[in-house]
């Protein structure tokens, strides 16, 4: 039986963004979810991901949402999964 691979992506805001969370808790809990061999994207976000993420009110904008955790599935349609991302803002929390 082949073995399903799951290739999640981190989109990320921006390098200022990426850099408030704990990566070191990030990449432990993905390990914890796809198990001891899994590659790991990580790729900045286009214009429009980024505008979904932030809340413009007059003239500052709010980043809503620093990252997002993306599975791709044997080339299947993209997963976004917000159960790890809450995870990982909730565990990176010190």
């Amino acid at each position: 039986m082949d073995k399903v691979t799951i290739n999640p992506c981190l989109k990320y805001h921006s390098l200022k963004m990426l850099m408030t969370l704990d990566l070191n808790k990030a990449v432990e809990l993905l390990a914890r979810e796809y198990g001891d061999s899994f590659c790991l994207d990580i790729s900045l976000m286009n214009d429009a991901e980024r505008e979904r993420c932030m809340d413009v009110s007059g003239a500052v904008a709010i980043v809503r949402e620093r990252f997002w955790i993306i599975e791709k599935e044997n080339g299947e349609d993209l997963i976004r999964r917000k159960d790890l991302e809450k995870k990982i803002v909730d565990k990176g929390q010190k």
